[in-house]
């Protein structure tokens, strides 16, 4: 067959089996990369909350960046050539990723982040929240005796029928 093809065909349009293996490997790698990918976006919506949008957002995005890595990949490795092989190698790795890494290790660096928040952020700032508090409550009642002190120290009028103040 190859006899019939023109002089530097072979060279641009047929892979042999080992640069098949090589580029099919490589986009299973690809697809554990996506994978990845997609898993730090699951950690970040378990810890923090997210509306649809955001969600929907972020999806778009994530599509895009994964489309222009694809089409860069096969640029670079399959001179441009849309290769069933090379899409079948994305997709099993990132199920591969997703059944393997992905299961266990989501939940896990999940739990990891809410606790390190939890005591890095947010049980400091409750501490100052109640040290502020506590002053506050001093600053108050301290100003309130200090109004009592001023209300008190008042000279009154003497109540004397005698005295007159205004002749």
């Amino acid at each position: 067959m190859l006899a019939v093809l023109p002089k530097g065909f072979e060279t641009q349009m047929i892979f042999g089996v080992q640069r098949e293996t090589r580029i099919f490997l490589l986009s299973v790698l690809l697809g554990v990369v996506f994978g990845a990918g997609y898993e730090v976006l699951r950690i970040l919506r378990r810890v923090i909350n997210h509306n649809d949008i955001a969600v929907f957002l972020q999806d778009f995005i994530y599509t895009v960046l994964c489309s222009l890595c694809y089409y860069v990949f096969v640029t670079a490795l399959a001179w441009g050539q849309l290769r069933g092989f090379v899409l079948f190698g994305c997709i099993m790795g990132m199920i591969l990723e997703m059944v393997t890494i992905g299961n266990t290790a989501t939940p896990l660096i999940s739990a990891i982040i809410r606790l390190a928040v939890r005591w890095i952020v947010v049980k400091p700032i409750a501490v100052i929240v109640r040290i502020a508090t506590k002053a506050g409550r001093k600053f108050v009642q301290s100003s309130k005796s200090l109004l009592k002190c001023r209300v008190s120290a008042k000279k009154r009028l003497k109540e004397d029928e005698k005295l007159v103040y205004n002749k």
